[in-house]
């Protein structure tokens, strides 16, 4: 558990993981979303070690990898999600 909670923390990893709640990504779009594509690369292999996305390679494309959740990193998608939303609604009590 501390081991997802430090990983969780970094730079990336919730958006990541949030992007991939919707739908699979390619690398390419991975990297956009963090900026730097040696940030992407650790994220991920940081993400897959722990068991919360899993890399899918395509037989059909030569040497191409789609990103996926997997069950484990869906239900902690939901609950970044969720404290996502707690946040916005916080910081809209502070403005009004």
């Amino acid at each position: 558990m501390k081991n997802i909670l430090k990983t969780l923390a970094k730079t990336g990893c919730a958006d990541i993981i949030t992007a991939l709640s919707k739908q699979k990504f390619s690398f390419n779009k991975i990297a956009k979303m963090v900026d730097y594509p040696s940030t992407a690369t650790r994220r991920l292999n940081e993400l897959i070690e722990i068991g919360i996305v899993k890399r899918i390679v395509l037989q059909n494309k030569r040497r191409s990898v789609e990103y996926e959740l997997s069950p484990k990193g869906k239900d902690i998608a939901e609950i970044l999600i969720k404290l996502r939303q707690i946040g916005s609604l916080e910081i809209a009590k502070r403005i009004n």
